[in-house]
């Protein structure tokens, strides 16, 4: 019974979704304040005794934390009214609930507070809560709390008090930077931030693009150009779009890095530093894609696939200074640089062999060399 897990993580959250508009919202308990995050997409439920593994969903009360964390993102789609509620599909990370096991979740209001936004879950003869009755940080999803800790509140995104931001990772050149990799179609409200891709490597270079529609497509592996390194100017619109992206885009994403379900297959992503590279400042101080000493693949962000030989630091350029020409990007001179050729392998350990080599195009110290 492998996968079903988000079902109840799902619907733990979306305890909050009953008769509402289709759309995307953050969850919270009622009692604890804490916050439902989707953090992998597997797990295990048993009918019969109401069971359930529930440790992919986790819970924290910290907000600020939420702000900036699309794993607190959930779509929720209106199906058809059942017996004790409203049945929906809720969608989160790249999966819902009904494409792994089958079923919508059934979702009831509560209105004994008189607010429009509360709701409760009742699955396999439990209701799903909080039931960590502590005070600390974090909690797990469970059936174990009574009352007020049964109750969760939905909250519409908005651009005020309950928006998604974009917190940078990486200076470069005065501006900032942050990869990333989201389960649904984004937009700027900033005319300053702007998403990137990299559309080709040749030799020791990434070459960036940009991505020209006003909307960027749910699961699109891209580089964030941010506004500034303050959060709230970099917020993002969240939409359901049907947009797709065209073109040679070489990075990919991952959603998860959850080290507390070590069983699980989709929890992470082992890092290949022969394959992959990732974010950062270069030897030299610039914005580049470089090996890194890393485990697993950050949550939520994109990398770069690279084929096994490329060098190791990987300087940006943009398309412009591509066009331009590679040559014009002087980066030292070497006689002894590692030769590559145009799909970024290398062929020569220095240009001392060169003349070894085929026919073709190759890129040495940041220089183009024809051999003929």
């Amino acid at each position: 019974m492998r996968r079903l897990l988000l079902l109840y993580c799902f619907m733990a959250s979306l305890v909050s979704f009953a008769q509402i508009k289709d759309g995307y919202y953050r969850v919270h308990n009622y009692k604890t304040g804490r916050y439902i995050y989707v953090l992998d997409n597997t797990g295990s439920i048993n009918i019969s005794t109401s069971s359930a593994d529930m440790g992919a969903l986790k819970l924290w009360k910290d907000k600020s934390k939420a702000l900036t964390d699309p794993a607190t993102i959930i779509y929720a789609e209106y199906k058809y009214k059942g017996s004790y509620g409203e049945m929906y599909d809720l969608r989160a990370q790249g999966t819902g609930v009904y494409g792994i096991i089958g079923y919508y979740v059934n979702i009831a209001p509560y209105t004994q507070y008189g607010a429009s936004n509360q709701y409760r879950v009742y699955a396999e003869g439990k209701y799903l809560t909080d039931p960590e009755m502590s005070s600390r940080a974090f909690a797990y999803l469970g059936t174990q709390g009574t009352g007020d800790y049964r109750i969760w509140v939905a909250d519409t995104l908005n651009m005020e008090d309950n928006y998604l931001a974009v917190s940078p990772t990486i200076t470069a050149n005065g501006k900032y930077y942050a990869p990333y990799y989201v389960g649904f179609a984004i937009s700027f409200p900033s005319t300053n931030m702007k998403a990137k891709y990299i559309s080709k490597i040749v030799g020791a270079y990434a070459v960036m693009s940009d991505i020209t529609t006003d909307i960027v497509p749910e699961s699109t592996p891209i580089l964030i150009e941010c506004a500034s390194n303050v959060v709230t100017d970099n917020k993002l619109n969240v939409l359901k779009s049907n947009a797709s992206f065209s073109g040679t885009n070489l990075l990919k994403g991952v959603y998860f890095n959850y080290d507390e379900r070590p069983k699980s297959k989709d929890a992470r992503k082992a890092y290949d530093p022969q394959t992959m590279r990732v974010l950062g400042l270069t030897s030299e101080g610039k914005l580049g894609y470089i090996t890194s000493d890393i485990d697993y693949l950050p949550a939520n962000q994109s990398y770069l696939v690279v084929p096994s030989g490329t060098a190791p630091e990987l300087t940006i350029v943009t398309e412009a200074e591509y066009i331009a020409g590679i040559a014009n990007i002087k980066i030292g001179n070497n006689d002894d640089a590692p030769v590559y050729d145009l799909n970024g392998k290398k062929v020569s350990e220095s240009k001392a062999s060169i003349h070894s080599l085929p026919q073709g195009i190759y890129i040495s110290n940041g220089k183009k060399i024809r051999i003929k």
